[in-house]
């Protein structure tokens, strides 16, 4: 099941255009979740861990689809994650820095729905203006050169950037 569930990831990622070189290291950094707790990519890849992380936008219809119909990252969740085997981490990034709570809660002015019920993964909302120790969405989004929503992508406890495992045999599949 895991396997499949991993395939039907790095399929549908791999029609998703990324900017970041795949196989290159992914730069750190530091999102505090909805509850304030600060989510650090690289203390989870130093414990040997997967961080799946999806980008994506309140107001995306692809992003939406994917997040209410395909359930993706709560099978990606339930997978690897707790109550998971504990081998991942997953990730939701809202990618609009304007986007208010409201709106991840399908009650604001700018949102497809409900983003967070029935989520149990880590959702982050940056801010403009980060809290201390949080790494500013811009520089983020610099580092990740994201060009288009909804993005998904890999990141291996080698700290390598995968979207695609699928067209290139010579890949080690995460």
């Amino acid at each position: 099941m895991k396997k499949i569930l991993l395939f039907f990831f790095l399929s549908y990622s791999s029609i998703m255009q990324a900017q970041i070189s795949e196989g290159s290291i992914a730069p750190d950094f530091t999102l505090n979740d909805l509850n304030g707790n600060p989510q650090h990519l690289y203390s989870y890849l130093n414990a040997n861990k997967f961080v799946f992380i999806e980008l994506s936008a309140t107001w995306c219809s692809p992003c939406w689809y994917l997040h209410d119909s395909i359930h993706l990252l709560n099978q990606v969740y339930n997978a690897y994650d707790n109550p998971g085997d504990q081998t991942g981490k997953v990730f939701f990034i809202e990618a609009d820095v304007n986007t208010s709570l409201a709106d991840l809660q399908g009650t604001g002015t700018n949102t497809l729905g409900d983003w967070i019920s029935g989520t149990n993964y880590s959702i982050m909302s940056p801010s403009s203006n980060p809290q201390s120790g949080e790494t500013s969405f811009s520089t983020f989004q610099s580092n990740y050169l994201i060009a288009g929503l909804p993005l998904m992508m890999v990141v291996c406890p080698n700290k390598r950037v995968w979207f695609d495992t699928l067209n290139n045999p010579n890949k080690t599949t995460p």
